[in-house]
């Protein structure tokens, strides 16, 4: 491997700068980048040339590809690439090599096509290439939160050596995530098994010991019920002996619990009036396991402080809110 280091040191050291001019020896070069790029295209490219120059390679990389969106010249491929394999990306560095010579340009003159091919001879011992099979196709491949395909990749999939996060995701499906340490250039090979996603959540109501407690038109429980429930949104109806019924839509979210407790109705009313928090929301839904409405929380325990608050006694108490786990 250090042979190979070596080896495309050297070569990045010799063409790296044909990157910048891509002519060729014989009767009729054809044009520069510099001389036939125009407009944009141009002024993102020398923009580019400048950044490489100064060691932003990023920057550089990202005006490359502006540059060839903006014109289709595949010359600038190559550029992308120099600016890939000075960040030390040699598997995207090997992507852009190939674009360059899949694309037969004759703008690509055989002796930048041989330093191409010297390059990918070189670059290919640093990386190792990466097999994913799944049980469910075309499930989308990520290294490092970056699209690489789809299931089957195909052979040109590489990584570099070091540390990866390899996702495999597909929609209704649970993702696939692992961490792999690739050492040298030996092939990875990964089984995935994607399981169907489960979209529900679980829902708590606190309520009294004599209240009726009714979910989606079906009454349920007295005093205090949990349940897991389809992910979307539901009715919930709160009966008091003696009072109108309470009722709210909520929405159930994956993997999130909802606590319902309509003993806050009074103290977090007030407060939303005070916060100003969006209509439509029930002042007594809490949600925990994503976030919890800390700031009704503590205008509520304001107001029942607040002896100025032109309010008389609240029913119930604030109690804790507590994350809860689905």
């Amino acid at each position: 491997m250090h042979i190979s280091r070596v080896i495309i040191g050297l070569v990045l050291w010799l063409f790296a700068p044909a990157a910048f001019a891509q002519t060729a020896s014989g009767s009729s070069p054809p044009a520069s980048l510099a001389d036939s790029l125009t407009g944009g295209a141009k002024e993102d490219y020398e923009a580019g040339r400048r950044l490489y120059e100064s060691g932003d390679y990023a920057g550089a990389f990202t005006a490359f590809q502006s540059a060839l969106r903006e014109s289709g010249d595949p010359r600038l491929l190559w550029n992308a690439a120099v600016c890939e394999r000075a960040m030390q990306h040699n598997a995207r560095a090997i992507v852009l090599v190939r674009r360059y010579l899949d694309s037969h340009s004759p703008f690509i003159t055989p002796e930048a096509a041989r330093n191409a091919t010297l390059f990918l001879e070189a670059a290919e011992p640093l990386t190792a290439r990466l097999d994913v099979q799944s049980n469910q196709p075309d499930a989308v491949v990520f290294v490092d939160n970056e699209p690489l395909g789809t299931v089957p990749l195909g052979p040109a999939a590489r990584l570099d050596v070091g540390t990866h996060q390899v996702t495999v995701k597909k929609r209704d499906f649970a993702d696939y995530a692992v961490t792999l340490r690739v050492l040298d250039s030996s092939d990875v090979h990964l089984a995935v098994v994607l399981h169907a996603a489960i979209h529900q959540g679980r829902l708590i109501v606190r309520a009294g010991s004599t209240d009726t407690i009714a979910v989606d038109g079906v009454a349920v429980a007295l005093g205090t019920w949990t349940s897991t429930l389809p992910s979307g949104p539901h009715s919930v109806v709160v009966t008091v002996p003696g009072s109108p019924p309470s009722e709210s839509q909520i929405l159930i979210a994956d993997n999130q619990t909802r606590v319902i407790d309509p003993n806050l109705v009074d103290v977090t009313t007030a407060a939303s009036k005070r916060t100003g928090l969006p209509a439509g929301i029930p002042a007594w839904a809490w949600i925990v396991g994503g976030g919890v409405l800390a700031g009704v929380l503590v205008a509520s325990v304001a107001l029942l402080q607040s002896p100025d608050s032109g309010r008389g006694p609240i029913r119930g108490s604030v109690g804790f809110i507590q994350l809860q786990s689905p």
